[in-house]
């Protein structure tokens, strides 16, 4: 996690709440419907393109499935291009 510990605590926090808060089958994944959600709720609504490449952009480890270490790593790396 080399962009998640790099945030503020507080941020930090945020982000894991936000992830499983919605992730509304506590399995502990974020499915591509709970990944909508969380992107609404940021104000990011994206175009089923852009939300499919974001989809594979999380998913580093092309396992087709997002844990929540993907999940806080792309936005914790969001939260660090804002900054900028």
């Amino acid at each position: 996690m080399k962009f998640f510990t790099q945030l503020p605590i507080d941020t930090q926090m945020n982000i894991e709440r936000l992830l499983h808060e919605n992730d509304l089958n506590q399995n502990g994944l974020i499915e591509g419907h709970e990944l909508r959600n969380i992107l609404n709720i940021l104000g990011m609504n994206l175009t089923e393109e852009d939300f499919h490449d974001a989809m594979v952009q999380i998913d580093t480890d092309n396992n087709n499935v997002l844990d929540m270490e993907e999940c806080k790593e792309f936005f914790a790396l969001c939260y660090l291009e804002a900054q900028d």
